[in-house]
């Protein structure tokens, strides 16, 4: 999920990408680790499915339909909100790894790729979930279909 986070102790991922956009700020993103991004906006209309549909023990993957990594994505926001995509470059990112796992395939060079399985809720509820590419038009769309350098303010506004 990405989107407005409520975290006490700084800004997640989402808004430090589009804080450093709205800077001018060149960063890096890591091109190894293949995930599904979805607009948390999406999530919220599961749920209210879910309670109009008295849903009831049952468990759920919420996920676009397809993945990509942070790097691409960043792509394909900076194309649909009108960014530079000459202010990210591609970066191989150490990923976390928990105390006595190896994560072998980061080890040996190799990307990782999480593909949720959403067939579950698609079936049970009868819809598609988006493709990241439609998920990032809906957030485009939701906020008013504006480039974010065009709104004045403080950058967090924009979104």
């Amino acid at each position: 999920m990405y989107g407005r986070g409520l975290r006490p102790n700084g800004p997640n991922w989402f808004e430090i990408m589009q804080k450093k956009f709205a800077l001018g700020r060149v960063f890096n993103l890591d091109n190894r680790i293949h995930i599904g991004f979805l607009d948390v906006m999406y999530l919220g209309m599961i749920i209210k499915l879910c309670i109009e549909r008295d849903v009831s023990n049952r468990l759920f993957q919420i996920s676009s339909s397809d993945s990509l990594t942070i790097y691409e994505f960043a792509n394909l926001y900076a194309n649909i909100f009108k960014e530079s995509s000459a202010q990210f470059h591609k970066a191989a990112l150490p990923f976390p790894e928990v105390k006595d796992i190896k994560n072998d395939a980061l080890s040996e060079g190799r990307d990782l790729y999480y593909q949720l399985d959403t067939k579950n809720v698609e079936g049970f509820l009868s819809l598609n979930l988006p493709s990241v590419k439609e998920s990032l038009e809906f957030s485009f769309l939701r906020f008013d279909g504006r480039e974010a350098r065009e709104v004045k303010g403080d950058w967090i506004k924009y979104l």
